[in-house]
């Protein structure tokens, strides 16, 4: 308890020198619970959550989550987030664990480790469709937490649908549960994504992957021909285009 008050007070200590705006923390911190979900995985690979007390169960958990809290600075430098766009990148990231798992159920995959490492990759990949996302759009605070509940009461309205369908004897095993939660979950993140992305839509905010950027500034021309029909022996030096190369 003591440590994680003093990780709290650390991290709002370095937050505050850097300067480092509140969704900009969030998703740092987004990234470093599903580092720390990471290393809880690789450990249950390796065999390591069979003594829960174990220094090698620790140490998996602890470089996950550290790994994850430094991938999220370098992959948040730089950019503008807001803590709605933290909020639909952990629920992507949660929805890209989870939906992995009723497609290995239906191909007939029961291996526990083969689960675990599909869950895994489908969490990088919806982080990875979060990060997208969330470059495109400035989610408000409401709107995030909106579209990350929707999914979680998506899941519990399936979980709940399948509870009532497997009440018939000819029903067996947990196949429907997992396939029902996992699309309850999927329906309600994207309606309710669709519902607020149009509002939240931004066009000037890393719209493209290409690193150079090419811009007309149109004041420019209009000051060129302010100062050529009235005020021609004025200086006005505005410019004419804008060129970004991003590193």
């Amino acid at each position: 308890m003591l440590v994680s008050i003093a990780e709290g007070v650390a991290g709002f200590y370095i937050g505050n020198k850097c300067n480092i705006n509140p969704g900009v923390a969030k998703t740092i911190g987004v990234y470093g619970d599903f580092g720390m979900g990471l290393g809880l995985g690789t450990a249950f690979l390796t065999d390591y959550t069979d003594d829960w007390g174990s220094k090698s169960l620790s140490t998996c958990v602890l470089v996950g989550s550290g790994a994850g809290l430094f991938g999220g600075n370098l992959l948040t430098d730089n950019e503008f987030y807001t803590v709605g766009d933290a909020h639909v990148l952990y629920a992507t990231g949660l929805l890209g664990a989870h939906l992995p798992l009723p497609i290995l159920d239906a191909i007939g995959v029961k291996d526990e480790k083969t689960m675990v490492v599909a869950s895994m990759l489908g969490s990088v990949a919806g982080l990875g469709l979060g990060r997208k996302i969330a470059r495109k759009h400035d989610f408000t605070t409401v709107q995030g937490i909106k579209i990350r509940l929707s999914e979680l009461v998506g899941a519990c309205i399936g979980f709940g649908v399948a509870s009532i369908i497997s009440l018939d004897e000819r029903v067996e095993g947990s196949s429907i549960f997992i396939t029902s939660s996992s699309i309850g979950a999927a329906g309600a993140f994207w309606a309710t994504y669709i519902m607020y992305a149009e509002s939240a839509e931004i066009h000037e905010k890393n719209e493209k992957d290409f690193p150079l950027s090419i811009d007309i500034k149109p004041e420019g021309f209009l000051a060129l021909a302010m100062k050529k029909n009235f005020a021609p022996n004025r200086e006005i030096t505005l410019p004419l285009l804008s060129l970004t190369y991003k590193f």
